[in-house]
Formats: structure tokens, sequence, C-alpha cells
């Protein structure tokens, strides 16, 4: 049997360069036997996030000194404020992970992180000084879209490669 050369490729790993690529592990989650071992386990990365984000907003802050009009002036004219990009990376990191745990199911990753992104606002409706903005949720959206779209290219990318090596 000719060694293969495994790249990691989500949880598959493909034998690239081998006439044999059938006989290759499809998952490192897979036993020999080609069952898998703990398919709970793919959940808890996933699961802990959601719990990580929701700790996250359920913390109240305290009201901060106003600024100066100049600097809300300044601060207004950002282009992203600096929030929204918390918001899209964690939902970028929450897709990612469920993309682990729910295998290569775009739309319903992406409907999961949307709702619990609108969920967590409404949420927040109920945390004291805190309160919803339905652009939080835009960004959560755009986020795990962006990282869903990123994952898909970059698997599609992957397959050619390998079909281009392999075969």
């Amino acid at each position: 049997m000719e060694s293969c050369e495994y790249v990691p490729d989500g949880f598959r790993y493909e034998c690239l360069g081998s006439p044999r690529e059938a006989e290759c592990i499809e998952s490192s989650v897979l036993g020999a036997e080609g069952r898998e071992d703990y398919p709970a386990l793919k959940w808890v990365p996933f699961l802990s996030w959601m719990g990580f984000i929701f700790w996250l907003s359920h913390r109240s802050f305290l009201p901060k000194e106003p600024k100066p009009w100049y600097i809300e002036l300044l601060e207004s004219l950002r282009p992203i404020p600096p929030d929204k990009l918390v918001h899209f990376v964690l939902y970028a990191i929450l897709a990612r992970l469920g993309w682990i745990a729910l295998g290569k199911r775009p739309v319903i990753l992406w409907v999961i992180c949307f709702i619990y992104g609108a969920l967590d606002e409404w949420h927040q409706s109920f945390v004291p000084l805190r309160h919803p903005d339905v652009w939080d949720v835009m960004a959560d959206g755009l986020g795990a879209f962006c990282a869903i779209i990123t994952m898909f290219w970059w698997e599609l990318n992957m397959k050619k490669k390998g079909d281009l090596i392999g075969g």
C-alpha cells in the first residue's frame, strides 16, 4: 500500500496522490471501524461558545462619564463602531464551531447563528443598563455569514486542489 499524505480538511482527511483515496480515513473523529466514538464532543465547543456569548451579554456595565461633544462627533465618524466588530468576530467564531458540530450545513448553521444573535439581543433587554440593538443582530449575522462563506470556499478550494494533485 502506498503511503498517503494526510491533509486536514475540516474533519475529513484525504489521501492526496494515492489511487486508494477511498481507503483513507474520512474523519478525524472516526475510529478504525468507521464509526464515531464520541459524536457529542463535537458540540461541546459550539455550546460552550454560546454560553460565553450569553455570559457577555448578561453583564451590566456601569454608565460612563459623558464625553465632550467633539469626541462624540469624532467617534460617530468611524466607519465601523468597535462593538459591531466584536459582534462580528464572536459570531464568526460561533459559525466556525458550528461548522464542526453540525457538519457542512451552511444554511441551517447561518439560521441558528442569526436566531441566537436575535435572542441574545432580546435577552439584553432584560439586563439592567443594557438595551437591544438591531445593528448588533446584523453584525452577528454578517459575521456568521462571512465565516460560513469562507469555510465553504476553503473546502471547495481544497477539494479542487486535491483533485488536481491526486488525479
